[in-house]
Parts: structure tokens; sequence; C-alpha cells
């Protein structure tokens, strides 16, 4: 979007305060510039040069986690993300070229589907050796975060590209396995090749796909997650497929809202309970109470939030329940946690207090980034809860006779 065309979206909040209630930032900090109509009222003033770049006015805006509650609660029907995303870019625009570089660096290192597959068997060895005690108390802060936030990684064998099924009623389907999801979620990729095998689903995992460019594109790098989002289409595109299929909300909601794909794109647990499930292929019981986390990506990604609760009660004996406060972020948002750390920390706070109430045993959520800050926060708590994805769940109590 142009500045005028910016302007004229901004023209279209008439500043009700519906949108603060919804808001985490606002509800932490009771400040009307980290709330959702304080921010666009910073940024028609910036936009119309009636307010001068500065770094008061650049944490106020950038604090903003982009869960985008707001916009379901606006009565005008702002596209604060559209807004918030444009605005992004235009700043970017005036940074110098060392602030763009640093940006790029770390957006690189977190977006590199081929680091992943170096980095993980040495942090698996770290993980399983005594030089992480003895390193741990010399690693710095934000370091120390990182490493909190890793699950316990195992020796698994490599995605392959092409995994047939073995039953006679076929589909074909693409599964979009994004990026650091390639180092913490190789477990949920299994998983799903698992259970879509055991449908009657062919899967294909094509190599050249990359990262979907949501991180790129909300840090206002738009060029950056332009040539991502054509790449994908490139290589992800093919009508001969029956969907393509997402197991990560977050990424969903990009490839989903930028759209061009010549298959539909599909939510994987949605898909699967469309699918027809053979009389052989029956769950395990499992006596547990499972808490239910809905990434922020559900609610503005427009997918079925029913999908997984109704998935999960395949279970046999599975005691599941919601958040009360599922709207209000945990403070994951892609690099927000990085780059936001003592905001990202508050929040994850309070959804471990939250989840200290219903007393789980499992929290499953289908979101990469709310699965590494809630496992984090719930070890730096105390909490025995183990964060899964609902695949790795549903999987897990698989049982074919």
């Amino acid at each position: 979007m142009t500045i005028i065309q910016l302007i004229e979206e901004a023209d279209r909040c008439v500043k009700c305060a519906l949108c603060l209630p919804h808001c985490p930032t606002y509800q932490l900090v009771k400040n009307e510039a980290a709330s959702p109509r304080g921010r666009i009222a910073l940024m028609q003033a910036w936009l119309q040069d009636e307010l001068p770049s500065n770094a008061q006015l650049y944490q106020h805006l950038d604090s903003c986690l982009m869960c985008r509650s707001c916009e379901g609660a606006c009565p005008s029907g702002v596209k604060y993300g559209v807004l918030m995303d444009g605005v992004r870019r235009h700043r970017w625009q005036s940074w110098g070229r060392l602030a763009r570089l640093r940006s790029r660096l770390l957006l690189m290192l977190l977006s590199n589907r081929r680091l992943p597959i170096v980095v993980r068997p040495l942090l698996h060895l770290y993980q399983m050796s005594s030089v992480s005690t003895l390193f741990r108390g010399w690693l710095p802060s934000w370091l120390k975060r990182v490493e909190s936030m890793l699950p316990q990684l195992t020796a698994i064998k490599a995605i392959q590209p092409n995994y047939p099924t073995t039953q006679t009623q076929k589909r074909r389907v693409i599964l979009f396995t994004g990026c650091i999801s390639q180092l913490v979620e190789r477990e949920v990729h299994q998983a799903a090749i698992t259970l879509l095998n055991h449908l009657g689903c062919d899967v294909v995992i094509p190599d050249s796909q990359c990262c979907c460019g949501a991180m790129h594109r909300h840090a206002g790098d738009s060029s950056a997650a332009a040539r991502l989002m054509v790449q994908n289409r490139a290589h992800l595109s093919d009508e001969s497929f029956d969907a393509l299929l997402f197991m990560a909300s977050g990424c969903g909601a990009e490839l989903a809202e930028q759209g061009g794909f010549s298959q539909p794109v599909r939510d994987i647990s949605d898909y699967l309970l469309q699918l027809d499930w053979p009389d052989d292929l029956e769950l395990q019981p499992l006596n547990a109470r499972v808490v239910i986390h809905e990434p922020c990506s559900m609610f503005y990604g427009r997918f079925d939030r029913q999908a997984v609760p109704l998935l999960l009660q395949k279970i046999p004996q599975l005691q599941t329940v919601m958040f009360n406060n599922a709207p209000l972020c945990c403070g994951a948002a892609g690099s927000y946690m990085l780059t936001q750390s003592e905001m990202s920390h508050q929040l994850q706070r309070l959804k471990v207090e939250a989840v200290k109430k219903l007393q789980p045993d499992i929290l499953v959520t289908t979101n990469t980034g709310c699965a590494l800050q809630l496992r984090s926060g719930l070890r730096e708590a105390g909490l025995n809860v183990e964060v899964l994805h609902p695949l790795q769940l549903i999987a897990r109590q698989l049982s074919v006779t």
C-alpha cells in the first residue's frame, strides 16, 4: 500500500476503544500507545510527517505482537495487520544499509531451511552430554532463553521427499514443513506422514520449498517476503494434488492469505477429519487431561477452530479443556520472543499461570513458536506438563489391527 492508502486505512479507525480488552500489550501496561487505536494514531501522525522517527515511536510500534485480535473486535473492519505491515515496510525502506543488514541476518538465521540439517545433530549431542550443564552457567541471558525453548531433540531420520501410502484408496498431498520447524518439530512431521499414509494419502515434501516469509513481512522486509512466496508458489503449486497441508498455523495463515496456489491450502487437522478412518485403524485410550492452546494465527487465519478438539476426541478416555483467555497471545509471535524479550516473557508468565490453574498432563498447540514459548515457560515454572502438537498425540496412540 502507498502512504496515501495507508493514511486512508488508518483514518477508518474511529478510536472507539472496543479493541482495548483484546490487546495483550495494552492489558499488560495500560498505556494507550501500546494499544491498537494508540498505535494507529501514532502511525497516522508519522505517515503525515507530524511525528518524527525516533526510538520511542519505534518501540511502541515494535511492541505490537501482530496477534491481530483487535481486528475481530473492530466494528469498522480496520485492516490493522495490513496497516502495520505497510508502515513497517516504509520504515524499513528508510533505514540505512547497516540496520537492514542486521535485521536480514537475524531473519536468515531463523528462516534458513538448510541450517537445521547441520545444527540438529550437534544440538542433540550437546543435550545428551554433560557439556550442556557445564556451559549453561556461562551462556548470555538471550542464549539461555533460546536453549530453554528447545525440546529434547532425538536422533530422527532425515525427512525424504516422497512417502507413498500402501492403502488402495489414494489421495495425494503436499506437506509444507516450514523453516524453524525443521529443527524443533521433525517428530511432528513424522507424525503427520504416518497418519496421512495410514489414511490413504501419498505424501510429497518438496525440498525446494522455503520459509513462508511471514517473519520477513512483519519485520518490514516485504521484498524478501515476496521472493519467498514466489518460490513457494513455483514449487508447491500443483493442481494434481488434493491439498497443500500445513502443520504450523502461523505458516498456514501466511500461505492462505497470500494465496496464489493451484490447490487449496488446508490445516492438516481439519483435513484429517475429512478423511475416512478405516475400521482397522484404532487409537489406544489415554486417561489424561489435555489443555488445547489456540494460536493467534488460528483466529486471524480464519481456520476451523473446532478441528483440533474434534480430532482429539478420537482418543478414548482423553479429557480436553480450553483456555478461557484463548485470544490473549502467549508472547511468542515469531521473532518477537527474541526482539521484544521482556514483553514476551511477561505474556509467557501469564499464560503459564493459566495453564497451572487448569492442571493438565499435556498441552497441545498447532504453532511452532507457541510450543517453544510455552515449553520454556512451563520448565521455568517447574511444571511437569508435556508440550506436543496434536498430531504427535494422535500418532502416539495409533494402533493398526
